[in-house]
């Protein structure tokens, strides 16, 4: 079974197969020691292995769905999702980090993803940490409100809603510290 297996692998043809590049992407930068939520971090994980259930995904799985971005009805790939289509490219250009995203060709998310978390945050953000992966789940969240609630979001509400959810959960992980350290120790009687 081991040698079988050992075979099946090294002879895969899959063109969503990513063992090669997975050898020199380091995840552990890229997405486990990301200063955010779990969720948002497997959030990242799955989006970066293309394992996100945009329109063309669904598709190539041959689930009997239109396939279309409901923003610019164009192929809902990943990278359309969060940096082709109008709105993703709105909330990228809006959001507070230096230096800023630009648009010179086609960005894919995988080979962008370490030049995104390295951007650094502008002073008024209040964050510590990364944005690009509260961004990325702000513009998952908008797009799946669209397509299931028939609600839309502007991008600039989008993006507020995204620094929030990092505000937040920031100043939950720098309250959650002292406290541990603050508890009295246990007594032995």
């Amino acid at each position: 079974t081991k040698s079988g297996y050992a075979t099946a692998l090294s002879t895969r043809t899959d063109p969503m197969d990513t063992s090669i590049a997975d050898q020199s992407f380091d995840w552990k930068k890229a997405v486990w020691t990301l200063k955010t939520s779990p969720k948002t971090k497997l959030f990242v994980w799955k989006a970066l292995h293309g394992a996100i259930p945009a329109g063309e995904a669904l598709r190539a799985r041959q689930i009997n769905v239109d396939g279309k971005c409901k923003r610019c009805n164009l192929p809902e790939t990943i990278d359309h999702l969060f940096f082709h289509c109008p709105f993703a490219k709105q909330v990228w250009t809006s959001a507070p980090v230096f230096p800023s995203i630009e648009y010179n060709g086609s960005i894919v998310l995988r080979n962008q993803w370490i030049n995104l978390i390295s951007r650094k945050n502008l002073p008024p953000t209040g964050v510590e940490g990364q944005l690009a992966p509260w961004i990325l789940w702000g513009i998952w969240t908008a797009r799946n409100n669209l397509v299931f609630k028939d609600k839309t979001i502007s991008a600039t509400d989008n993006l507020s809603k995204a620094l929030a959810a990092a505000r937040e959960w920031n100043a939950c992980q720098q309250t959650e510290a002292p406290m541990k350290r603050a508890l009295p120790p246990a007594s032995t009687a």
